[in-house]
Order: structure tokens, then sequence, then C-alpha cells
């Protein structure tokens, strides 16, 4: 396929990754000050607490006001491991192309699929992007756009059914009939792009996240964080989902389907690390491997959610990101025991939760942390069981719940002891 240097302007000027970055980071949060300070409520019960002394921790509190909620923070710049939460990243790359190929095809130049899967790999199109774009060029390293998106549907979509409540079990239920609760690659390709989507996210499955990311590519998901401001380590915000979470099989996922997807390797070029506070164990035997490429910090997270509530995500253009936000909130997960978040299972034990979105990462010693840390991002809206029936709505994140060692607390208990003294905070009068 050959374009001309006119067309490739016009599919350019589409494009988010080419965009200004004025013009697409969002906001560091800030604590709120004056009448809208949490300071008072907070400091004593969590900030003062040695239990949380050295944690990530975020609260942004909705209740009066969606588009200007109060925020607490405390070493919100601090970069931890953040596991399975990082997933939120996947979400969040997958609406913005779907945005971009949308934009494209307006345009009318391309005409199949196929042609998307080479424009996206364009050496010419990537060139004077203002942020690091250059690892996507090329077809092992550009998102993969004829397998994971139906040019049939009005507008474009994921390949595979919308996600809804039928669909959620319908998912469940093809997995249980094999006698499993999570994906395996041999039935990877048994599942489309939105089923899996889904699957990374709700019930975060390792399998269907690290098959998105191979669709989708390391290099395109780590320029979406970047271009969005999630990740800048001068500014403290350390989101930066830059590896997988499965062993990759190549040439391991088989199917009896016509239309079976062989899902790309991963290449090792794409992987990016970053240094965290956590230390694993390394191949010297000793817990020093400061090394990851699932960072997370306390503001980077906070940021996501607030723009994520606002449904300002995905908004460059079209000036209401709802759709695209929409669809990250449907592919989270509300409350299924299987993705349980603790922040809000110790909310639960206080008053009642009326919807939740969340995402939880853990590392246990089998992953190589000396103990149980765990990553929260919990969005809750609750009411009060009393007379007054009163109602919040706040989000909670967390980096760095460690358990307390043999005598002390582990980091389920912590993050549910969290989640009470949260809410009990922000009911105080």
């Amino acid at each position: 396929m050959t374009l001309s240097n006119a067309q490739l302007q016009t599919i350019a000027q589409k494009l988010f990754l080419l965009q200004k970055p004025a013009n697409t980071i969002l906001t560091k949060p800030t604590n709120s000050t004056g009448a809208d300070s949490l300071k008072t409520r907070l400091d004593p019960v969590i900030g003062g607490d040695p239990r949380f002394s050295k944690m990530g921790i975020g609260v942004v509190d909705f209740t009066n006001s969606v588009l200007a909620p109060k925020i607490w923070l405390q070493h919100e710049d601090d970069s931890w491991r953040i596991a399975s939460t990082g997933k939120i990243s996947i979400l969040l790359a997958a609406v913005q192309l779907r945005d971009d190929v949308r934009w494209v095809k307006e345009t009318k130049i391309l005409s199949t699929p196929e042609e998307y899967d080479e424009l996206f790999a364009m050496p010419q199109l990537w060139k004077t992007a203002p942020v690091k774009t250059r690892q996507i060029i090329g077809k092992a390293h550009a998102p993969r756009i004829s397998t994971i998106f139906d040019f049939t549907k009005d507008p474009v979509d994921f390949l595979g059914p919308k996600i809804d409540k039928t669909n959620f079990k319908n998912i469940m239920d093809t997995l249980a009939a094999s006698g499993l609760d999570h994906l395996t690659w041999p039935l990877a390709t048994d599942f489309d792009f939105s089923e899996r989507l889904w699957l990374a996210g709700a019930e975060s499955d390792d399998v269907a996240a690290t098959t998105c990311i191979s669709e989708i590519g390391v290099a395109y998901i780590k320029a979406v964080q970047r271009a969005y401001g999630l990740f800048d380590e001068s500014h403290g915000m350390h989101l930066l989902q830059a590896g997988w979470y499965s062993d990759f099989k190549a040439g391991v996922p088989v199917s009896n389907r016509s239309d079976v997807v062989v899902f790309r390797p991963l290449p090792w070029r794409d992987v990016e690390r970053n240094h965290v506070k956590d230390a694993m164990l390394s191949a010297s035997r000793r817990f020093d491997d400061q090394s990851s490429w699932e960072p997370g910090s306390a503001a980077a997270l906070v940021a996501y959610m607030i723009a994520l509530m606002q449904n300002r995500l995905v908004s460059l253009r079209q000036g209401d990101g709802k759709e695209a936000c929409e669809t990250i909130r449907d592919n989270l997960s509300s409350g299924d025991p299987m993705t349980i978040s603790y922040v809000a299972e110790g909310v639960k034990s206080v008053t009642e939760v009326k919807k939740e979105i969340t995402k939880i990462g853990l590392l246990t010693t089998d992953d190589g942390e000396p103990g149980p840390l765990n990553c929260e991002f919990a969005y809750l809206e609750t009411q009060e069981k009393d007379v007054g029936k009163r109602k919040m709505q706040y989000g909670v994140v967390a980096t760095g719940i460690r358990s307390g060692g043999s005598a002390g607390p582990d980091a389920f208990d912590l993050s549910e002891t969290l989640g009470k003294l949260v809410h009990k905070a922000l009911l105080a009068p």
C-alpha cells in the first residue's frame, strides 16, 4: 500500500499519539486545600497510623461534585509494583485505539482491515510523534487492527459480543464447560477480542490480558500511557504497563474454528523496566531486584480514576469520552468474588455498597516477593443503613500494601482496614 504525503498528513491529524502533549496530558492530582481539604479527617486515622505510613495512598471524594472532587494523597509519587492493577492500562489503550481507527475510517483513505495493519506499522507515520512511538514501527510491534476490530459494525468496534450481563455468563459458562475458571493458551482463540478484554479486566485473567497485549502491542500501550502523562517520572507519575502477564506460548493456541487467530510473539525489545520501591528475589537469591515492567504510583492511579469518572479519557476530539469510559468501567470488576477488592470488602463490613468498580493487583512469595504485596484501585458508591440513608461516592487507591511480618496484619487485612477507616472518616461531619 502506498500513501501520498497528503494522505498521511490527513491520517496523522486523526491519531491520538500525534497530537500535542499539552492537549492530552492529565493533570497531576494534588491535595485539596481550604474548605475542600480532607486533611483533618484523613491525616489522624490514615497518615498518623504506622501501619499505613509507607504506603502510597489516594482518596478522591466525588460525593458533592464529580467534576470538582476533594483529594487526599500520601506518598503519591512513590513507585511500586502494582501487578494486575496495571491491566487498566490495557483497557485504556484498547479504547484509545478504537477511537483512532474510527477517526481514520472517516477519511475514507483505507479500504480493508489489512490496510490498517500496514498503516499502523509505517515508519513515516510515527517519526514526528511528540512521545516515544518509534518502537511501534513494524508489524511485530504495531497494533494489529484486523484481529481486534469488526469493520462491519457501525461505528467500528471490538470483534465479539457487546459486554453485558448475559455475555458475562456466556463467557464463564464456556470456561466452566472445560472445567476452568480462567483462560488457558489452548482455549484462547475460542474467544473474541471483546471477551478476552473483559476477562483481562473484570476477571484479571493473565492469559487473556497477554493475548490483548499481543494484539495491541506493548509499544502502543506504553506510548498511550506516556501521552496521557500517566508515566512521567519527573512528576511522580509512574503508571507504565510495559510487559506481559503470562509466559507467552507462541504457536500453542489451537482451535477448530476456521477463523483462528494466532497470537503474535511479544518482542523483548518493547519491554521496559523502571525502578520500584519493593525488591523481589533476584537471580543472586537476594531481595534486591527493584526494576519492574509494571510500576505504578498513587498519583498516576488517582489521575486515571478522576478522568475515568469524569469521562475525560478518549475525549480529545469528540469532547466527551463517555462511551470510552463506560467501556473501561464495564470491563472492570463489579464485585465478582474471583476478583475481590479487599478495600471494598472492608467498606462492605460497615455500610451498604451500591456500586463498585475495582481492579486489584497482588503479588505473593510465589512471584518472588518476600510477602504478599497488594495494590488497590477502587471506586465505590455507598448508602448508609440508618434512618438518614446518606449516600457517598469516592475512590481509594493504594500502592505498597505490605504484610506486617509474622506477628503483624497481612496485606488483605490492611486493605480491608484501610477501606473501613476511609469510609468512616469521609462519613464524619
